[in-house]
């Protein structure tokens, strides 16, 4: 139904069709609002096991790393990170985001990372939009910081005119990041 999360019943209906996609290999986790409110999410991990899974979170719900790695199979922990300051985030995703959250999700990501010697891999996206405009460089110096050695940008869809407006800004501002992340040994 619209607007209920799926019951695991419907995931485990959704996992046996997925066995007839020939080569099926990876499964990206991701929805409208956060991945972490799903009660079933871990569950639904070991459920899907034998598949590699891209999970999408905006880091806001506090993550059990052990739980989530328990199966080795997360080959991709996207952080949707549009701002590297909490009145940034806030001023993008609203009055409500939990900047405290996401910064504790990293710092136990880096942590558990080192102390399990996890494969678990984390990238920073950051989708580019007219609030954001001037933290894209700033972006690059909040993956070094967090230790992450991945970072994506993207534009919002629909937002040509954004884009259009702002090209010089963009590019001068890409150039920079990428600069950064060349010295810093980011993947961008």
């Amino acid at each position: 139904k619209e607007g209920q999360d799926m019951s695991i019943e419907k995931l485990l209906e959704l996992k046996t069709k997925l066995t007839t996609v020939p080569d099926l290999e990876t499964v990206v986790v991701c929805g409208i609002g956060e991945t972490f409110l799903y009660k079933g999410l871990y569950e639904m991990m070991e459920e899907f096991r034998d598949y590699k899974i891209f999970l999408v979170t905006s880091g806001t719900v506090l993550i059990d790393y052990s739980l989530l790695d328990k199966c080795a199979n997360i080959d991709m922990l996207v952080f949707s990170v549009d701002g590297t300051s909490e009145e940034a985030m806030k001023n993008i995703c609203g009055k409500n985001y939990n900047f405290a959250n996401l910064m504790t999700n990293l710092d136990n990501y880096n942590r558990y990372k080192k102390i399990a010697k996890s494969k678990l891999k984390a990238i920073i996206n950051t989708t580019v939009n007219p609030y954001n405009i001037d933290e894209i460089v700033n972006i690059m110096e909040f993956a070094r910081k967090q230790r992450f050695t991945m970072v994506h940008y993207s534009l919002s869809w629909g937002n040509e005119e954004f884009v259009i407006q702002n090209l010089e800004t963009l590019k001068n501002a890409f150039a920079e990041a990428l600069k950064k992340a060349k010295r810093y040994g980011i993947y961008c």
